[in-house]
């Protein structure tokens, strides 16, 4: 009995024993755990700091021989700082460089690479834009502040900049001696030999200068036109026939206004009526007609000026001394109407009802739903379409707005104003025609129409 207690207690011996033993070898290993991480960390700290060390240095080589502009060995070691760290500091201070070296593509492609390593960043959009409006070159400057939009990028510069080019524009290389205004960006312009041709809002060619007559392209993929003055056909876009007439013999097309609503305005052996694609005559028979907007015409007879509908029937309910259309030929395009009964025009909407209490020496149409040139006094204005004065007369003459600018004529010269009536483009030329929604006019400068493109 005895021994085998002393059995019981040498193996609770062996036990305790064993047990510290565990448990001084779990404080060993985890001491050898916190020792091999504090050597890893001194380690990682020490090469670390290393790194830094050595980055710091080639920044500070690279800021000294800049300093002294040994651009080459400066670039040197900004590109081995690079190669450790490239950060969109860095990289900022490598362009900043290359701008000072005068080596301006690498400054682009340093530029270009801030922009796509840090495409949410207005750092490189920033530079980038300063380097091209310093330049001058303001439809790259357009181009970097779309791209940033595009991105939701902003910044205090970016929008100075682009308030700085809203208004300002570049010649484009389309002169003319004869331009419509622009609709649907596309305009009629006639070249030195009296020939009319199309061409886009940014400048380039439709159709050639190459026809005798041709009407502007409206609702319709097709326009009628003649190259000889005996033979009329409708062409597409491409200048190919799609419809060609043949006349009567002893019928004389002597003129033909704007093809829209399927009819169009055409002067015969000294008469107006309507025709269509084939030049069938559909009715009417007149001294004056003109196109169709909206079922409507204004025509005149020997009573005066009056509207028909498409069926050639009077909708007006009165006879006018003068109904006011634009270039076109529109009497109205946004349903408002501009009418002389007596020696003043007033506005009137589609009911014939009379807009405002206002009556003015003479008016030009509004080509949207925007202001329209009035004139009292001698002096030309602005009205809305409800015909409350907005901008007071005050212009020598003026056209009315379209797409936010209106030309105005101020001591002979013409520029353009906004709806504010504050001069956004300078008076400068001798003649100036409507915005397109794409932001281009024609003006005139001497004998020649030129067309302007603003850069935003």
């Amino acid at each position: 009995m005895k021994k085998k207690k002393n059995i019981e207690n040498e193996t609770e011996n062996v036990q305790e024993n064993s047990n510290a033993n565990n448990k001084r070898n779990r404080l060993l290993i985890a001491l050898g755990v916190v020792v091999m991480f504090a050597i890893s960390w001194y380690y990682l700290f020490n090469e670390s700091a290393k790194k830094e060390k050595q980055y710091n240095q080639y920044i500070e080589y690279a800021h000294y021989f800049e300093d002294k502009q040994l651009y080459k060995r400066a670039n040197a070691y900004y590109t081995a700082a690079k190669e450790m760290n490239n950060s969109l500091d860095l990289q900022c201070e490598i362009a900043d460089m290359y701008y000072a070296w005068g080596k301006y593509y690498a400054y682009e492609d340093m530029v270009e690479e801030i922009i796509d390593n840090h495409k949410y960043s207005n750092k490189g959009y920033d530079m980038s834009l300063k380097y091209y409006y310093d330049k001058g070159n303001y439809s790259n400057c357009m181009e970097v502040i779309n791209a940033a939009k595009s991105r939701k990028v902003t910044s205090e510069y970016m929008t100075k900049v682009e308030n700085e080019l809203k208004y300002k524009f570049e010649y484009a290389y389309s002169s003319y001696v004869e331009v419509d205004e622009f609709y649907n960006n596309m305009c009629r312009v006639t070249d030195k030999d009296g020939k009319y041709g199309i061409v886009y809002s940014d400048g380039t060619v439709m159709l050639s200068c190459v026809y005798m007559q041709l009407s502007p392209y409206i609702d319709s993929d097709s326009t009628p036109m003649t190259t000889d003055g005996n033979k009329y056909w409708f062409i597409d876009k491409t200048g190919e026939a799609v419809d060609v007439a043949e006349l009567p013999e002893g019928t004389q097309i002597e003129e033909i206004g704007t093809y829209s609503e399927g009819l169009l305005p055409t002067k015969i052996n000294g008469k107006y009526c309507y025709t269509n694609s084939s030049f069938v005559k559909q009715f009417g028979e007149y001294e004056e007609a003109y196109a169709f907007n909206n079922g409507k015409a204004m025509v005149k007879d020997e009573t005066g000026y009056y509207l028909i509908d498409n069926k050639g029937k009077k909708c007006s309910k009165n006879v006018y001394k003068e109904i006011k259309t634009d270039e076109l030929g529109y009497a109205s395009r946004s349903g408002i109407y501009a009418v002389k009964k007596n020696d003043t025009f007033y506005l009137m909407d589609n009911n014939e009802n009379k807009i405002g209490s206002d009556e003015y020496e003479d008016v030009r149409l509004m080509s949207q739903d925007e202001y329209l040139a009035v004139m009292k006094d001698g002096k030309w204005g602005f009205a809305d379409a409800k015909g409350k004065m907005v901008i007071k007369p005050q212009f020598v003459d003026a056209g009315s707005f379209s797409n936010g600018l209106a030309a105005v004529n101020i001591d002979g010269k013409w520029g353009y104003i906004d709806k504010n009536g504050k001069v956004v483009i300078e008076q400068q030329f001798d003649g100036a025609k409507n915005f397109s929604s794409s932001g281009s006019a024609y003006v005139l400068a001497g004998d020649s129409w030129q067309l302007i493109k603003l850069y935003r």
